[in-house]
């Protein structure tokens, strides 16, 4: 069976990060199968695009470039490969947070700044009030970290129940993990807040460019490719 692998891509290609699309070249070498990047938004390097450039594939294998499962995994992914690939036995993979190198690698990255400085944590995140599934996800890795460190450890979001301007004002050093793909302009809104409402927080990197993402990458896509199938 001949197996393609498509990287999905939130938002256009002009404001992919270059460090992540070389994670995501790193992870594929391991693949000798056709594989593409596309994008959600816009008109060049589309899914659609994507998808007609590997339509001789006997099974294709969506790799949503998300955290977590909201609109754009639920709504707008699904029915854009169906409408193309109907009579195909086609999987699109579950969102990056939910491997385990995600749940791992988050709570190697606070741990080791707890132990350079043991403070309480916040977890930066985008958060949604339309889907209760990430927001679980987020509260129950939050948990997992309180009970390792014995720490308090709080959720910020753009756009969920947690409003990051009321979690980030506080004067005590604490900090803070921004559970994003890029340092892009989320990630910059909540800094700019924190500047003036939280200055002695202590922010961490996001996962772009990161080995976790590569990891990330890599545990999704073992087991679902055959490699000697597409040799």
């Amino acid at each position: 069976m001949k197996q393609g692998i498509i990287y999905v891509v939130h938002g256009r290609p002009a404001q992919e990060s270059k460090q992540n699309t070389e994670c995501i070249l790193k992870a594929g070498k391991k693949y000798n199968c056709p594989q593409k990047i596309a994008y959600l938004a816009g008109d060049v390097e589309t899914l659609e695009e994507a998808i007609q450039e590997l339509d001789d594939c006997d099974q294709l294998i969506f790799l949503p470039m998300l955290l977590y499962a909201a609109t754009h995994y639920i709504y707008d992914l699904p029915p854009r490969v169906k409408k193309m690939r109907a009579e195909k036995e086609d999987i699109i993979l579950p969102p990056l947070a939910q491997t385990e190198s995600y749940q791992r690698g988050i709570i190697r990255r606070v741990e080791d700044a707890y132990h350079e400085e043991p403070l309480d944590v916040v977890l930066a995140v985008h958060g949604t009030r339309h889907f209760k599934e990430p927001e679980e996800a987020q509260r129950i890795l939050a948990q997992e970290i309180e009970q390792r460190l014995g720490c308090q450890v709080t959720i910020a979001d753009i756009a969920g129940e947690n409003p990051f301007r009321q979690v980030l004002s506080f004067d005590e050093k604490r900090w803070i993990e921004p559970l994003f793909l890029t340092d892009g302009r989320l990630v910059h809104k909540m800094k700019d807040y924190a500047k003036e409402h939280a200055p002695n927080a202590k922010w961490l990197d996001t996962l772009e460019g990161s080995q976790l993402l590569i990891d990330m990458i890599s545990e999704s896509l073992e087991g679902e490719l055959h490699v000697s199938d597409n040799d």
